[in-house]
């Protein structure tokens, strides 16, 4: 207002001009007044003592020396807000004019005193990182041949890797932004970049050199698949038998041999009796000359390079990039869904939560597909889903987090249950059997070395030895009779006794559950030799042979 005359509208308006540079942007001002209510000090009266002990307080929290002081109490304050331009006013609720329980006007803690708890909080983080690694270790130890190596999924150790990841980079951001706890922040980030790119990523590298030939048999035997069908559709339409008789039969015109002669090649028929080339459906392959190899090697097979470039699995490299591709993309995502509205925001983090607290589902997904069990040490598989468990647990259960994110105990509840439910699969495998909740047409076949024995002719498949194992007439007798028997390990040189069904009771013997934990004691090669469990897949760590007849034995 100048002159007596109304410039504006609204002359409190935030902008200079009085309009608003989007239709969006807030358009009132706030005056607030705030007034702070006395801090209370337990066993010190309010006088000259309570002052000097709170500006030694304030001091101490500022500048810490070490001192020890009384913990530090929530500062209160009574609000007013007047906008003069909108026209409202807001104030706190609390006393004297309502009960504390109800409302309790503007409470919190000075902003040091949180940087000191997030401090702690981080501390402990970098304690749950460091029994992460401790487990992750002892796994990569126990795992070092490539029999064990083969049977933990790859997919499973990358989820692993890409939490640890996910946790380097929002740590590195907040670095960036609060400079008070730049240092534990830093250090906590390291220990995470430590466990995905020295032990994590090399790992990977492990497990992905040793299943690889096993993908590309996989992919063979696809490529294998396909071509048969593309076979069987392209087949020739069968000739009706009547067109068939009624057509004489021509003699095969005879192939003719080559003759080299001065002037060239000639060629002469063969014999009436000589065989005729059959039409196997091979691809060539010619061999030129000597004169011809470097002909060859300019000239490869086109079919072959042709369906072996068409169907080349991605290598490792690929895989390294798409991991980091995946890893930036989620963190952006989640950068942009800090902007969402509440429920929206809520929604999308619990979601990726979920995905991330399943990186037990390849194991079990592996366990199923070859027909394998105890791929991982269950300190490791347990140590694993309580340390990663645990942050979830403080931002979704604890409510002075530092984040001060909203309590919500029912998608606690979901991600916990959903951890366990996983850790009961891996066990029910474990104890059950790989394959227990999913019917045989859904996997492909795969040699069990728990196989219930029979004593008949028939089923032919006693190990080898069933009858001159036992020391003395008498204890095999006794063995029958309870429907067992005695064999030997030659691993150990202790004696097995095992279950035998014969015709009569193999029907009710089926459904025992005794006989599911009892055949988890021995294990039956494919030559039938037959072993302790124990004894055998600690040999097999080392050598996928037979210890008898040194023959190949399928993998775990």
């Amino acid at each position: 207002q100048e002159d007596g005359l109304l410039q504006s509208f609204s002359p409190w308006a935030p902008t200079p001009e009085g309009t608003s540079d989007s239709l969006l942007a807030p358009t009132c001002d706030l005056i607030v007044y705030l007034q702070q209510h006395l801090v209370p000090v337990p066993g010190v009266k309010p006088g000259p003592d309570q002052e000097t002990l709170l500006s030694f307080i304030e001091q101490e929290i500022r500048f810490p020396t070490g001192a020890s002081i009384p913990s530090p109490q929530q500062i209160a304050f009574s609000m007013v807000a007047f906008s003069p331009d909108c026209g409202f006013v807001l104030e706190s609720k609390g006393p004297p004019d309502i009960a504390p329980q109800e409302a309790n006007h503007l409470r919190g803690l000075k902003i040091e005193v949180e940087y000191e708890r997030a401090r702690s909080h981080l501390l402990l983080f970098a304690a749950v990182i460091g029994g992460q690694l401790f487990f992750f270790l002892r796994q990569m130890r126990d795992a070092s041949t490539p029999s064990t190596r083969s049977r933990i999924s790859f997919y499973t150790i990358s989820m692993l890797s890409l939490g640890d990841g996910f946790t380097t980079m929002i740590l590195c951001l907040i670095s960036l932004f609060i400079q008070a706890l730049w240092v534990p922040v830093i250090a906590t980030a390291f220990l995470a970049f430590m466990s995905v790119s020295f032990f994590g990523m090399r790992f990977l590298m492990d497990i992905w050199a040793v299943q690889a030939p096993e993908r590309e048999r996989r992919e063979r035997q696809e490529r294998q698949r396909r071509q048969q069908t593309a076979v069987t559709t392209a087949a020739p339409t069968p000739i009706p038998a009547g067109t068939m008789d009624s057509t004489p039969a021509q003699p095969p015109a005879p192939s003719q041999l080559p003759v080299i002669t001065p002037a060239g090649a000639e060629t002469l028929p063969q014999p009436v009796t000589a065989m005729r080339p059959v039409d196997t459906g091979a691809t060539p392959v010619f061999i030129p000359s000597d004169q011809d190899m470097q002909a060859e090697e300019d000239t490869p097979n086109a079919a072959a390079t042709g369906v072996e470039a068409g169907q080349r699995a991605p290598g490792f490299g690929s895989l390294y990039t798409r991991f980091y591709f995946l890893l930036l993309a989620t963190l952006f995502l989640s950068l942009n869904a800090t902007s969402w509205p509440p429920a929206l925001r809520r929604g999308y983090f619990t979601t990726l939560a979920f995905c991330y607290l399943s990186f037990w589902v390849p194991q079990i997904h592996r366990n199923c597909m070859r027909n394998c069990r105890h791929a991982l040490r269950w300190d490791f598989v347990a140590g694993q889903s309580f340390l990663r468990l645990l942050p979830f647990a403080y931002f979704y259960g604890y409510g002075q987090n530092v984040l001060f994110a909203a309590v919500d105990l029912i998608d606690l509840g979901i991600l916990a249950a959903w951890v366990w439910i996983q850790m009961l699969l891996l066990l029910s495998q474990e104890i059950i059997g790989p394959r227990w909740f999913v019917s045989g047409t859904w996997v492909p076949p795969a040699y069990d070395y728990h196989p219930i024995l029979r004593d008949d002719e028939e089923a032919n498949n006693l190990p080898i030895g069933a009858t001159s194992s036992t020391p003395s007439p008498e204890q095999e007798k006794e063995a029958k009779d309870k429907g067992k028997r005695v064999f030997d390990c030659a691993i150990c040189m202790h004696e097995i006794e095992v279950p035998v069904l014969n015709g009569e009771s193999a029907a009710e013997g089926l459904s025992t559950g005794s006989l599911v934990l009892e055949r988890r004691r021995y294990m039956v090669t494919p030559c039938r030799h037959i072993f302790h469990s124990s004894c055998l897949e600690g040999w097999m760590k080392f050598r996928l042979v037979c210890p008898i007849d040194r023959e190949e034995l399928p993998p775990l």
